[in-house]
């Protein structure tokens, strides 16, 4: 999944983006629940496919992540 426009440091941002808990902010976890897995793949669809002009919304931006880099999640 990355590329040009998504490197290393820009899936640690998503990560810790999503894994963000208001509640304890010093918390350390390196974990995803599932909310926060379908957060990171909304974010990294806008990061991949809305902010390059790709895409202009999220759906196809999500549906372009997941049947072009995770087909292996996606029933055809």
């Amino acid at each position: 999944m990355m590329d040009k426009n998504m490197n290393l440091a820009s899936c640690d941002r998503l990560f810790i983006a999503a894994n963000y808990n208001e509640a304890n902010p010093t918390a350390s976890n390196k974990e995803l629940v599932r909310y926060e897995f379908f957060e990171i793949l909304v974010r990294t669809a806008h990061v991949k496919f809305i902010q390059t002009g790709i895409c202009d919304s999220y759906g196809p931006a999500l549906d372009l992540l997941l049947t072009e880099h995770l087909p292996m999640f996606t029933r055809l």
